[in-house]
C-alpha cells in the first residue's frame, strides 16, 4: 500500500498526502504532458488512493480508466511496529509509479496501482506501489502491454526508519 509519497524540491522532502493536488504524467493527443490531479478517487466513504494490480482489469471501478505515472523520489510505509519507513531507490532518483486517472465532478483525480511487495520491501509491508522502469513507464502511459506490466517485478529498493524526536515540556 502507499499512503504518502514525496518529491525532493530544493533539497527538502515535500510529502504528498491523499487528496493533495499533484502533477501526474499522462499521454494525451500523442504527447506526454503533466496534469494537475488530486490523489484519490472521491467516494461516499474514504477516497480510493490505491488500486490492486491483481483486480485492476476486472473491478468495475477501474475498468476503462486511463493510465498515468506518478513520479516521486520515495514513499512512506509503516511496519508492524508502526515505525514510519522511507522507501526509495539507492540514489534517490525518480520512482515511476503506475497509476490510473479520471476526470470527475470538475476535477482530475488519480490512484496509485499497488502490487505484491518484492523481497526488498516485504519485511516492511506486503504491498508496494507498482514501480516501473523508464521504458516500462512509457508503455504504461501509452496503455501498451498492460497485462504484462501489471505482473512486473518492481526494482530493488532501500529503506530507512524515520525517527521523530518529541520534546516534552515539563
Amino acid at each position: 500500500m502507499c499512503g504518502q509519497f514525496y518529491i525532493m524540491l530544493h533539497g527538502k522532502k515535500q510529502t504528498i498526502y491523499p487528496n493533495d493536488p499533484y502533477k501526474i504524467m499522462i499521454y494525451d493527443q500523442n504527447q506526454f504532458t503533466y496534469q494537475k490531479a488530486n490523489w484519490g478517487f472521491k467516494t461516499n466513504k474514504r477516497p480510493i488512493i490505491n488500486a490492486r494490480s491483481e483486480t485492476l482489469l476486472t473491478k468495475p471501478t477501474f475498468i476503462g480508466l486511463k493510465h498515468c505515472l506518478i513520479m516521486a523520489n520515495g514513499y512512506y510505509e509503516w511496519d508492524a511496529a508502526k515505525m514510519k519507513t522511507d522507501i526509495h531507490l539507492k540514489d534517490h532518483s525518480y520512482l515511476y509509479m503506475a497509476g490510473l486517472y479520471r476526470y470527475q465532478k470538475d476535477r482530475y483525480e488519480y490512484t496509485i496501482v499497488t502490487t505484491k511487495a518484492n523481497a526488498s520491501v516485504d519485511q516492511i509491508h506486503d504491498r508496494m506501489p507498482l514501480i516501473l522502469t523508464k521504458e516500462e513507464a512509457e508503455c504504461w502511459v501509452r496503455e501498451q502491454e498492460t497485462e504484462q506490466l501489471l505482473n512486473a517485478i518492481p526494482p530493488s529498493l532501500q529503506y530507512e526508519q524515520e525517527m521523530n524526536q518529541i520534546h516534552l515540556d515539563v
